[in-house]
């Protein structure tokens, strides 16, 4: 358990993952991040790019969940805009909020990815 938040890959952004593959792999769920991995650090809503990512992952059969650190009702406003759930103060890079948006789509630990931004990569 103590390597399950270790990158296994990195991309420049989200589209250029391969999620047809990783559900090939038995992948099932992602948790997002918002900010500077769907939209610009800070919108208050989400852009076209936001909704294209997860229309893609949907698409490929993926269960998805916002999780931000946020401290505000706007992780929310944002979810609810894109039809996702969501958890809020998720206190990244801590893993209760990770693990708290697992339990909200029934994720199981070996088939989920987290995408994130870190440094100018996001990690999966």
């Amino acid at each position: 358990m103590k390597n399950i938040f270790r990158p296994a890959m990195c991309a420049k952004k989200v589209s250029d993952i391969d999620f047809g593959d990783l559900y090939s792999k038995g992948y099932r769920y992602a948790l997002l991040d918002f900010d500077n991995t769907l939209a610009p650090d800070h919108y208050t809503e989400p852009i076209d790019y936001s909704y294209e990512m997860v229309e893609k992952m949907q698409k490929f059969g993926f269960s998805l969940c916002l999780v931000s650190n946020a401290k505000s009702d706007r992780s929310k406003k944002i979810a609810d805009m894109l039809k996702i759930p969501c958890v809020s103060y998720a206190n990244k890079p801590g893993t209760s909020g990770v693990f708290k948006a697992m339990d909200l789509i029934g994720a199981e630990d070996p088939l989920c990815i987290l995408c994130k931004q870190t440094r100018n990569f996001r990690c999966f």
